[in-house]
């Protein structure tokens, strides 16, 4: 996202996400919020790396990330953010709470209709560090006494959206994609349809230092997300 015209040119404030950019409109109402409580915000653009470089350099005032990096970060015992709010699901069963799934998804046109009808297809993941494009399934072949070898094969993608890509075209018999971007509609999600889903899982946080805590989650609440805390996402 860029800086709207007319803002102000001093920079007071940063906002960075670690997520698919597909995700970054969820983000457009706290920037408004902050705005509106007289913190001009920008966000960090451009590739992973310079995103998570911002974090690192201790640059960014609010992140979003997903759960489980922010875990892992967090026991490396250098990462001084803390969660503070999380975006409310939009599914009726879930009652507004900061959660969300991993929806299995095959081809619009698959004959496979099941999760067992999925033994031995090919299998796209985002890749090995995302909770939703690739964790969630290994959690759930877990539940089930399996592992990946319930598959036929693995393709790492990169990404939700090559995932839907190469279900859509073939390349791949399913994939497991964060129920968000299914929610939403994000391009792709036309050709497929869902089998099954897993979770709910606690929905990616904004993070904040313990000195901005506070005021963060404040804004947060105002912009419709659901203020969180570090023990919410524990059990990952």
């Amino acid at each position: 996202m860029d800086r709207p015209e007319g803002a102000e040119s001093a920079v007071t404030a940063v906002l960075a996400s670690l997520l698919s950019p597909v995700s970054d409109h969820h983000l457009y109402g706290l920037v408004a919020a902050f705005r509106s409580a007289g913190t001009e915000v920008v966000t960090v653009a451009g590739p992973w790396d310079d995103r998570f470089e911002a974090f690192q350099d201790r640059q960014v005032l609010a992140g979003w990330l997903c759960g489980l990096l922010h875990v892992e970060l967090r026991s490396q015992g250098d990462w001084p953010y803390r969660a503070v709010a999380a975006p409310p699901s939009t599914r009726p069963a879930t009652l507004g709470r900061p959660v969300y799934f991993g929806d299995i998804v095959v081809a619009d046109q698959s004959d496979r209709v099941t999760f067992k009808d999925l033994a031995g297809a090919r299998f796209a993941y985002n890749e090995e560090g995302s909770l939703s494009g690739h964790r969630m399934m290994i959690d759930h072949l877990q539940a089930i006494g399996s592992d990946l070898s319930f598959f036929g094969g693995a393709i790492r993608s990169g990404s939700h959206v090559a995932s839907l890509r190469l279900v859509a075209n073939g390349s791949a018999d399913c994939a497991i994609i964060d129920s968000t971007l299914i929610d939403d509609r994000v391009e792709g999600t036309d050709a497929i349809r869902v089998v099954t889903s897993v979770g709910p899982y606690p929905a990616p946080p904004l993070v904040t230092t313990p000195d901005d805590e506070d005021r963060v989650r404040s804004v947060a609440i105002t912009a419709g997300w659901v203020g969180v805390a570090d023990d919410a996402y524990d059990e990952l």
